[in-house]
C-alpha cells in the first residue's frame, strides 16, 4: 500500500531563515515596531504550524490531495482478511453482489493486480493474490 506524509522540509527552512533574519536585522538596525511585530507574528504562525498535524476535515474531493489519518485506514492484515472473506463469499454467490469490486479495491490498496472480470478471477491458476495466471484455453 502506498503511504504519504506531509513534507515539512521547505516550511522548516523558511522558518529558520525568518528567525535568523529577525535576529540579524534587530542587531544591526532598530527595526520599526510595526515591521518587527509582523515578523514576530510570522514566526508565531510558523511555530503553530510545526506543532500540529495540520489536517482539517474537508468535503470529499478528487481534484486535490486528500490526507486521511492513519488510524482511519485498514491495516494490510485487515485488507487481506477482507479480500479473503469476499473471495469465499464470491465462490458461493458467483459474484452476485459485486464482491469482485471489493476484492479489487483491496488488491489496489495492497499493490496487487486487479481482476478484469469474475471470469478472469475464476480462471486464475496462480494460487496467490500477487500474480494472475490464466489457464490456456483448450483447442
Amino acid at each position: 500500500m502506498k503511504t504519504y506524509e506531509h513534507d515539512y522540509t521547505n516550511a522548516k527552512k523558511a522558518a529558520r531563515e525568518l528567525c535568523e533574519a529577525m535576529e540579524l536585522h534587530t542587531e544591526a538596525y532598530k527595526i520599526e515596531e510595526e515591521a518587527y511585530s509582523k515578523l514576530n507574528m510570522a514566526k508565531i504562525h510558523f511555530e503553530n504550524y510545526f506543532s500540529s498535524l495540520n489536517l482539517i476535515p474537508k468535503e470529499r474531493s478528487f481534484d486535490s490531495l486528500t490526507l486521511i489519518p492513519k488510524e482511519c485506514l485498514f491495516s494490510k492484515e485487515q485488507l487481506c482478511f477482507i479480500r479473503d472473506e469476499f473471495a469465499c463469499i464470491m465462490e458461493k454467490t458467483d459474484n452476485a453482489n459485486g464482491e469482485l469490486d471489493i476484492i479489487n479495491v483491496c488488491q489496489r490498496l495492497l499493490d496487487d493486480p486487479e481482476f478484469e472480470s469474475y471470469e478472469q478471477w475464476k480462471r486464475n491458476t496462480s494460487g496467490t493474490w500477487s500474480e494472475i495466471h490464466e489457464e490456456e484455453p483448450e483447442e
